[in-house]
């Protein structure tokens, strides 16, 4: 077990002590997932090679992943996929009804971003009412996002970068 290992462990101990993650969450190490991943439906995953991750930024993850888990969106992952099988088998029949099917997909990737900027929400909300730290929630966000390994389909799915720190920034931050 590293050093990340147990600071990992001991801040996700201290988020359940202090009530912000729930105590049914259970910490697990995998390899197969970037840095932090919710796992439904009370698990969170971390990958223990996590060089460079400060304290601040594995709450934040580990919030955002909590938020995940208590409002699981397989809804919307099980909206596109039968969506899509639905408008597959219509497109087979009518060949023009399958325009339907960019405006689906569209739709649903914008339902994936919006879950994540409330994932990054919660995440700053407690950081900002609860943690009370001296840094900024959108810092503690851009820090914590860039040391995260670029995968092509995040780029998809998820906000950029810039975008899901200015909002954390727009909403959280004190404005001097």
């Amino acid at each position: 077990m590293t050093s990340e290992d147990n600071l990992c462990s001991k801040i996700f101990q201290d988020l359940v002590d202090k009530k912000y993650i729930v105590t049914s969450q259970v910490l697990e190490e995998s390899n197969e997932c970037n840095y932090f991943q919710a796992k439904h439906p009370n698990i969170i995953q971390y990958h223990p090679d996590m060089k460079n991750i400060n304290e601040d930024s594995i709450r934040f993850c580990l919030l955002h992943e909590e938020n995940h888990n208590r409002h699981p969106h397989e809804t919307v992952t099980i909206f596109l996929l039968v969506s899509a099988i639905f408008t597959i088998f219509w497109f087979i029949f009518h060949l023009f009804i399958s325009l339907l099917f960019p405006i689906i997909v569209v739709s649903g990737i914008a339902l994936k971003r919006r879950e994540e900027y409330t994932c990054d929400e919660f995440a700053a909300s407690t950081f900002k009412n609860e943690l009370k730290t001296n840094e900024q929630p959108s810092e503690i966000l851009r820090k914590t996002l860039e040391i995260m390994p670029y995968r092509w389909l995040s780029a998809i799915i998820h906000p950029s970068l810039t975008n899901r720190v200015k909002n954390v920034f727009n909403q959280y931050d004190e404005k001097s």
